[in-house]
């Protein structure tokens, strides 16, 4: 079992850390105002989720280290609470989306227009 340097984990930590913050901040977002505009915390959050994949992956090969537990249980706890947020953020759009189809649908066949100009 391989281990690193105090300066690597210390490094993998912050990034963990900082991973799970955004994430939280969308989270808490998402629930305060459901039409805010997350373009930029989706953005740090993508970049964020980059260079971490990037790391786990050279911390994968080096085996395990269980320095990272307790950070990693805080990003899965945030991710999966961001997950959440989303989801009913997306179910909410998707049933707006839903709503205007049905009412764009029920004005084409209103009788206003004839199928000649349809």
């Amino acid at each position: 079992m391989a281990s690193f340097a105090p300066d690597n984990t210390n490094a993998v930590k912050r990034l963990v850390l900082r991973t799970a913050e955004i994430l939280d901040e969308e989270t808490k977002l998402l629930k305060h105002d459901p039409m805010a505009d997350v373009t930029e915390l989706a953005s740090r959050k993508n970049r964020c989720l980059y260079e971490l994949s990037t790391v786990m992956r050279d911390v994968s090969a080096k085996g395990s280290n269980h320095d990272l537990d307790a950070e990693l249980r805080v990003l899965k706890d945030s991710a999966m609470a961001n997950e959440r947020a989303l989801s009913i953020t997306i179910k909410a759009n998707q049933d707006v989306v839903a709503v205007l189809g049905k009412l764009a649908s029920e004005n084409l066949n209103d009788g206003t227009y004839s199928n000649s100009y349809r």
